[in-house]
C-alpha cells in the first residue's frame, strides 16, 4: 500500500548553475609571456636560486628531533604511591 508522501519529490535546484553554458578551462600560462619586471624581480629570483641551492635540502626528515623515547610525559616522572 502506498502512502501519499512516497510520491512527493523533491526538486532542489539550488546548485543548478544560472547559465547552462560550459565555460572552457583557460590553458596555462606560457612561460614566455611573463611580464619582464616580474622576471627581473630580485626577490623572485632569491627564491628561485634558493630553491635550486642543493646546500639547503635537508636530508633528515626530524630536523633536529631529540632521539626516540627521550621525550617524557610530565606523569612519567610521578613517583608511584605506596599504599
Amino acid at each position: 500500500m502506498a502512502r501519499a508522501e512516497d510520491d512527493f519529490v523533491v526538486e532542489d535546484n539550488s546548485l543548478a548553475a544560472a547559465d547552462e553554458e560550459v565555460k572552457p578551462v583557460p590553458d596555462d600560462a606560457n612561460d614566455e609571456q611573463i611580464d619582464a619586471a616580474v622576471a627581473k624581480d630580485p626577490e623572485l629570483q632569491k627564491d628561485l636560486s634558493d630553491g635550486i641551492d642543493e646546500s639547503n635540502i635537508i636530508d633528515e626528515t626530524t630536523r633536529g628531533a631529540k632521539p626516540k623515547g627521550s621525550y617524557e610525559e610530565p606523569s612519567d616522572d610521578i613517583p608511584e604511591a605506596d599504599e
